[in-house]
């Protein structure tokens, strides 16, 4: 029964091969994902530098405080300066 040997080898041999070339895709992905993520990092970093950004995105779309600490109680100005 040569043939079984050979066959077993040939299956055993195809199977670790399969494996292998799953690891290396593997670690292809998570080296892509860590390059990917550094970027973004470094893109952030570039534009907190360069003052591109300013803060977090509530306090640099408005200067005004949120509608919840607002005092709802005064009237609104007019935006004239005689009463």
């Amino acid at each position: 029964m040569p043939g079984t040997v050979l066959a077993v080898g040939v299956i055993g041999c195809a199977a670790a091969l399969g494996v292998g070339l799953a690891a290396s895709g593997l670690a292809a992905v998570q080296s892509q994902r860590a390059a990917a993520a550094a970027d973004a990092a470094a893109l952030a970093a570039a534009d907190a530098a360069s003052g591109a950004v300013t803060g977090s995105r509530a306090t640099a779309q408005t200067s005004s405080p949120p509608p919840a600490a607002r005092d709802w109680t005064r009237a609104p100005s007019t935006g004239s300066s005689r009463r």
